[in-house]
């Protein structure tokens, strides 16, 4: 038998682009939002980066105060409408794949002071990312302890 080192874990190496719609409570700026955001471990952190919205590609859209009746496809078709989030802050996150396809989506309420820089910002945007970027593609058959191929 030969031992071989593993050196780490295979992670995503496309850029993920975070596209900010709306603004938290404290009106911060998308790039202020996206700097705030962690990408989950198991994609590549470092190759998060901030973008305008409707750039394309694989990215992260995320909605503060959506409106009514948004739909993921709308979010990356790039026709998302958000707001000034309140003192319950509503947020809908989307991963897309350009224009067209909803990789996953998730909803977030959250009643506290939800602005970047609070700890409660980082803890529920973590889970919001892990819930439409999962360690494990909804559409892997098996057993096979596959990832989600970007």
């Amino acid at each position: 038998y030969e031992m071989v080192p593993v050196t780490g874990v295979q992670t995503c190496a496309l850029p993920i682009s975070i596209e900010v719609y709306g603004a938290p409570q404290n009106g911060a700026s998308p790039q202020k939002v996206a700097a705030a955001i962690r990408l989950p471990s198991y994609l590549n952190p470092n190759l998060a980066k901030a973008v305008e919205p409707g750039q394309g590609g694989y990215r992260v859209a995320v909605v503060f105060a959506p409106k009514a009746g948004l739909s993921g496809e709308s979010v990356c078709k790039g026709k998302a409408k958000g707001g000034q989030a309140g003192p319950d802050t509503k947020i809908f996150a989307v991963f897309c794949r350009s224009e067209t396809a909803v990789l996953g989506e998730a909803r977030l309420e959250a009643s506290s002071s939800f602005t970047p820089g609070e700890p409660g910002f980082q803890i529920g945007m973590r889970r919001l990312l892990r819930e439409i970027m999962p360690l494990r593609s909804p559409f892997d058959q098996g057993d096979r302890g596959c990832r989600r191929s970007c």
